[in-house]
C-alpha cells in the first residue's frame, strides 16, 4: 500500500515538473516578445529532464523494494 502511495506522489511530481516547464516556456516566450532576456529555455529544459530522471529512478527504486 505504501509503495502505491509513493508511486502516486512520484507520478504527481513528474506531472508537476512537465506542467511547470510548459508554463515557463509559454511565459518566457511572451516576455521575450517584450525584450526581456531571462534564463535560457535550454537550461530549464535540462533541469526539467534531470528532475524527471530522478522521478523515474525513484519509481524504479520503489518497484524494486
Amino acid at each position: 500500500m505504501m509503495q502505491l502511495i509513493g508511486m502516486l506522489f512520484i507520478g504527481a511530481g513528474g506531472i508537476v515538473f512537465v506542467i511547470g516547464y510548459k508554463t515557463y516556456h509559454t511565459v518566457i516566450r511572451k516576455l521575450e516578445e517584450e525584450g526581456y532576456t531571462g534564463i535560457p529555455s535550454i537550461f530549464m529544459g535540462g533541469l526539467t529532464c534531470m528532475f524527471l530522471l530522478g522521478t523515474i529512478l525513484g519509481s524504479v527504486l520503489i518497484i524494486l523494494e
